[in-house]
């Protein structure tokens, strides 16, 4: 079986135990997921804070969980909690120590705002983009999809070394570190993806992108829309398909995609 093939079979199997689920009521699956959180999270010092360990043995912990876990905005849970972890410290809101934090400027409170992107985070966001894959043939999409590359466009990979931990943008944080099984087709690699200057990140991939077969494109639909219009003004294309004839999935994300589309669908 190729590489591809394997990945084809292992995304339907996924989604296949995932979709076990499928017919659990939602409160109960709510219910699970609190429980193993909690339990993971029960020696961390949030968790001793607010008695993870009572909250479990309650009859019903979701109530108990309301009842006793204040509402935090981020300020709070900064300065009390998350600012410790951003120092150092490990075993704070989250087993062990935390070694990538998401820089966001929001709408209020702090102008950068720190999030923690633990590996449990970074696991998850993993599994779900293998997911997202292994859905494609609900869309009857042609098979040749499967063996195409990836186009991720998104912040750069290159991280603020804050010297016990790294902060960026998160889509640059997942850059530095994709998954092993989209490594032979993510584009445009690590390396290209860490050019910290957007403009010089963007005239790099648009002279190399007639090296890739790209099927699939994913990010920001602002930021995808800029690549695209890059791409087309480098070789003077009328469509993006002029170039990429096989690009027919693009997975958006981060902001709504409606005042785009119009835009986007010019570019192809």
């Amino acid at each position: 079986m190729t590489v591809g093939g394997s990945l084809v079979r292992r995304g339907l199997m996924l989604v296949n135990r995932l979709e076990r689920d499928r017919d659990v009521p939602a409160s109960v699956q709510q219910e699970r997921v609190l429980k193993a959180l909690l339990k993971q999270a029960k020696h961390t010092s949030f968790g001793q804070a607010y008695q993870f360990d009572r909250l479990l043995s309650q009859h019903n912990p979701i109530a108990a969980f309301q009842d006793t876990v204040a509402v935090h905005s981020y300020g709070q849970l900064f300065d009390q909690w998350w600012k410790r972890a951003l120092e150092g410290e490990a075993n704070v809101t989250w087993p062990g120590q935390v070694k990538y934090f998401a820089l966001s400027s929001g709408t209020s409170g702090a102008t950068t705002k720190y999030i923690p992107v633990t590996t449990a985070m970074q696991r998850a966001m993993g599994i779900n983009a293998l997911r997202m894959f292994a859905c494609l043939p609900k869309y009857n999409v042609a098979s040749e999809i499967y063996f195409k590359e990836w186009m991720m466009v998104g912040g750069s990979a290159q991280l603020q070394n804050l010297g016990h931990c790294y902060a960026g943008d998160l889509s640059g944080i997942n850059a530095s570190r994709p998954p092993a099984w989209i490594k032979r087709f993510y584009r445009p690699g690590t390396a290209l993806a860490q050019i910290a200057d957007w403009d010089e990140r963007l005239d790099t991939i648009a002279k190399n992108a007639w090296k890739w077969d790209v099927g699939i494109m994913t990010g920001v639909p602002s930021w995808v829309q800029l690549t695209l219009e890059r791409i087309m003004e480098f070789y003077g294309l009328d469509s993006i398909h002029d170039l990429w004839p096989n690009l027919s999935v693009y997975v958006s994300g981060g902001i709504a995609f409606e005042p785009y589309r119009k835009s986007l669908e010019a570019l192809f």
